[in-house]
């Protein structure tokens, strides 16, 4: 029995001749019970390559992998799914594919959660499945296979063997998987070719002066003419001479002649020209739609649009003249507060009085907005982000990351310096604890951070209020970073165990699924089963007023 809530993996050796047929077929006992989508998985061979397809509800995923497998050599297969990545993996030999499996939910996964009876048939389907209405009808296999493994575990990297496991039927199935050319069942001549095709044997005679079934009749060639030298008795001969007679009396029952083709069924003349003027029709409404779209965009929505009870938002353009308005206002009484002030000193050194330097200035009504919350915001909580990567893999996606300069100046002031100056050769996540947090690390050559006692705030963020917290351990407030080295953690869920432990200086904005994916490739010890990198980082751009 294969759960679907577990990662599954098949494997086993196979050879054939043929170009096409069904290895395994894997399907879901009584699905209506507990009202489960359409579940089918197939390794068949096809043209001749491995191919894998996983039916889930309407999701159909497919992968091929390998060529020229039906020379009749031994091959070594492996199919595997990883329920928890949403991962199909194919390997034939030394070739692997693997792509993602459509219609599978990371959470609950094929949405079941309990154990339902599966079959597992290889080489064929038997007719008990073909009359339930199977997706793929494919050829039985012909051909053999061997070390059949079927393996199953919570995660990829756990999985175990199946034992025993026994067949329960056999159908048009012998074991052992002899070449019948090296048998008593080889009637070929010397110096013809056997074929061996494993429910039977047949000769090739090419090459050879012989011809026949098995090779047997000598045929030797004298100008126009063809004489055959019998290996045979003279029954034999007068049975072979009969039955020549009687193939060239033999007329064909079956007419082989082109069959008549009927140009209106089979080419669908009136469909056509109705899905003619239909493409027709869509093209002249898209063309319509395009040309609205356009005025729209022209016209900002002021006229034959949708939304036209919908404000136009200011624009930046509008922030900017207000802002330069601003600037030239207090210019103009900066000048005139100038224009007004009157030296101390006369020009022959001597002060001038009291009476006539008196001026007195009236208070601007205009107040010079030095810091503005909007740039105390940007210098304060600088926004970063950050690309991963799966290692010769495929890439993971980007996080955003808003930083908290009040919470640890000095590391938030490092952090970004790191990320804006795009050093992803200084970034290294070393361990991955699955459920708990991804721990990184940085090369920093600032070592203020290796002295102790540096200005924190524990209490700016709560590790209880959201996952993707970063944060590092509170001991290092004391004794400081090991020298050229800054370590960070990222948690996957909310951890109010961790307040008052750590201190954490800054969140997840966006990309909290990519750290989702990333739990998949860490163990319960933390060990890291594919390298995790960063491949860019920079920090976010902020529009300006």
């Amino acid at each position: 029995m294969l759960r679907l809530l577990l990662c599954r993996e098949i494997s086993f050796q196979f050879r054939t001749r043929l170009p096409h047929g069904l290895l395994v077929y894997h399907n879901v006992k009584n699905p209506d019970r507990i009202d489960l989508d359409p579940y089918a998985l197939y390794v068949i061979v096809e043209k001749g390559q491995l191919k894998v397809v996983h039916v889930f509800g309407k999701h159909s995923t497919s992968v091929t992998v390998g060529e020229g497998l039906n020379r009749d050599e031994w091959h070594s297969v492996m199919v595997r799914i990883d329920v928890h990545g949403a991962r199909l993996i194919a390997r034939v030999d030394n070739s692997q594919e693997e792509v993602y499996l459509k219609g599978l939910n990371h959470d609950t996964n094929y949405g079941v959660s309990t154990n339902l009876p599966s079959v597992v048939l290889v080489g064929g389907l038997s007719s008990e499945e073909k009359l339930h209405g199977v997706k793929y009808i494919i050829e039985s296999f012909v051909g053999c296979i061997r070390n059949v493994v079927l393996s199953s575990g919570k995660a990829a990297s756990d999985l175990l063997p199946i034992t025993p496991l026994v067949a329960t039927k056999h159908e048009n199935v012998n074991e052992g998987c002899a070449d019948k050319c090296y048998s008593r069942h080889n009637l070929c001549f010397v110096g013809s070719r056997c074929i061996n095709h494993y429910y039977d044997i047949s000769c090739d005679c090419f090459g050879s002066q012989y011809e026949g079934e098995h090779c047997d009749i000598f045929t030797h060639t004298m100008g126009r003419k063809t004489r055959s030298l019998f290996r045979a008795s003279y029954h034999q001969k007068l049975m072979y001479k009969q039955h020549k007679e009687a193939l060239s009396k033999i007329s064909s029952a079956v007419d082989i002649g082109p069959p008549l083709i009927k140009k209106d069924v089979y080419l669908n003349i009136r469909g056509m020209r109705s899905d003619k003027f239909a493409l027709r029709r869509i093209i002249k409404e898209n063309i319509e739609l395009l040309e609205r779209l356009n005025r729209i965009r022209r016209t900002h929505g002021l006229s034959n649009s949708y939304n036209t009870r919908k404000r136009i938002s200011q624009t930046k353009l509008h922030h900017v003249v207000r802002r330069i308005d601003h600037i030239e206002s207090e210019n103009v009484f900066l000048g005139c507060r100038l224009l007004k002030v009157k030296p101390m000193l006369s020009r022959s050194g001597l002060a001038v009085s009291a009476r006539s330097s008196s001026v007195k200035f009236e208070r601007s009504p205009i107040s010079l907005k030095i810091r503005e919350k909007l740039l105390m915001d940007q210098l304060l909580h600088p926004k970063v982000y950050l690309d991963l990567e799966v290692k010769n893999i495929r890439p993971l996606g980007r996080v955003v990351i808003q930083l908290y300069t009040e919470a640890c100046p000095e590391i938030v002031l490092e952090f970004a310096r790191s990320c804006s100056e795009n050093k992803v050769h200084l970034f290294n996540f070393i361990r991955i604890f699955p459920g708990l947090w991804i721990e990184g690390e940085i090369a920093v050559k600032n070592r203020l951070l290796s002295r102790p006692n540096f200005q924190h705030d524990i209490n700016i963020i709560r590790h209880e209020a959201n996952s993707g917290i970063l944060s590092f351990a509170k001991r290092y407030v004391n004794t400081g970073f090991p020298h050229g080295l800054f370590n960070f953690t990222v948690s996957f869920k909310p951890m109010p165990v961790l307040n008052g432990e750590r201190v954490a200086f800054g969140e997840l904005l966006a990309g909290h699924r990519v750290m989702a994916c990333a739990q998949d490739y860490g163990t319960k010890n933390g060990k890291v089963k594919k390298q995790i990198l960063v491949v860019h980082s920079g920090l976010k751009a902020y529009l300006g007023v």
